[in-house]
């Protein structure tokens, strides 16, 4: 199981049966990512019939201002790419 199928099943968990405000933000720019996270965040919402917004972030600012706006939130999942710890490029920019 990857991590995009974990977080949505954690934001299933916290948004049908605990009944939480939850929004998804993926900083995965790969082809298909996106999509993936915004499929789960409809399926859910469809299901819990309170809406998840799904976001991409390609720059740490953008994040900083979805984060603030997404304040009244109860749970924020942020999927991130998966990245080896000896990839120094990617972990640098994850840390970002």
């Amino acid at each position: 199981m990857g991590k995009t199928t974990t977080v949505a099943k954690l934001a299933a968990e916290f948004s049908i049966h605990q009944k939480k405000k939850v929004a998804m933000i993926t900083i995965d720019e790969r082809k298909g990512a996106f999509e993936q996270v915004r499929f789960f965040s409809k399926a859910i919402s469809a299901v819990s019939q309170i809406p998840i917004p799904a976001e991409l972030v390609y720059e740490p600012n953008e994040l900083r201002v979805l984060l603030n706006s997404f304040s009244g939130y109860d749970v924020i999942f942020l999927d991130t790419v998966g990245t080896p710890q000896f990839n120094e490029i990617q972990m640098k920019r994850l840390s970002e």
